[in-house]
């Protein structure tokens, strides 16, 4: 049986400047890849552009997408200015994922949204972001954990057993891994809120229409998943399970 063809999308930026001017790379994390790998997809990395008939062409290829982490979303998407805690932002990242996500949706190709993947969907739906965890005064865990990037950080509760994300990992309360600096502030009216931190961060969102595949997490289940982690992996594989069944 064909493996699903799975695009992932890719970090840019500009590297090697001590030996070329203005050298711009498309990049992933090999666990983006080997989650993937690992759980029966066929992985493709998606360089970035902001041609909408090449970007078309990534759809007319691929069965499923990844949205991966990232630069932060630019705070005009939520009608915001950029706020001085506000990190680095990548607007050719934007447009060219907006575009892929809004798509993806009419097309009915299912979606895992990973850290900004999750929050670019979120305001592109009519939801905003902290533009940085100090700016919300009921934190209280310990979010940007950068450098222990694949270890357990905090918990997470499930508060909706209804939802496709319970189904696939079949555990109420779970630890993930944590690196970030931005969480969803309001959520997109078309969006439920799944799982959420000990200080209510959404950690997991899902689409209201049960009919679609989106899965959006805060944390990062392809480094967990790359890992070994099995519930992380079951993620993926009900992608390629909800690709059976259309």
């Amino acid at each position: 049986m064909k493996k699903p063809i799975i695009g992932i999308t890719s970090n840019y930026r500009a590297d090697f400047e001590e030996w070329f001017n203005n050298y711009y790379i498309n990049y992933v994390g090999m666990d983006e890849v080997n989650v993937i790998i690992a759980t029966g997809g066929t992985p493709i990395v998606l360089p970035q552009t902001t041609d909408y008939d090449i970007l078309d062409e990534y759809l007319n290829l691929i069965d499923g997408l990844v949205v991966i982490g990232g630069q932060d979303v630019s705070p005009s998407y939520y009608n915001e200015d950029v706020h001085p805690l506000c990190s680095e932002l990548c607007p050719e990242r934007d447009i060219c994922e907006s575009y892929l996500i809004l798509e993806a949706f009419k097309r009915k190709i299912p979606i895992i949204a990973i850290c900004r993947g999750l929050q670019l969907a979120n305001a592109i739906f009519g939801g905003s972001l902290y533009q940085d965890l100090t700016l919300n005064p009921k934190i209280t865990v310990k979010h940007s954990a950068m450098k222990e990037g694949g270890n357990d950080i905090h918990s997470i509760k499930v508060i909706d057993k209804d939802s496709r994300f319970f189904s696939l990992i079949d555990c109420e309360e779970l630890y993930v891994n944590s690196i970030h600096h931005q969480i969803i502030k309001e959520l997109a009216p078309d969006f439920k809120s799944v799982a959420i931190s000990k200080d209510n961060v959404c950690e997991v969102i899902e689409h209201k229409d049960k009919a679609v595949f989106f899965i959006g997490t805060q944390f990062h289940p392809e480094i967990m998943g790359a890992r070994g982690n099995k519930m992380m992996q079951n993620l993926f594989r009900g992608m390629y399970d909800y690709l059976k069944s259309k």
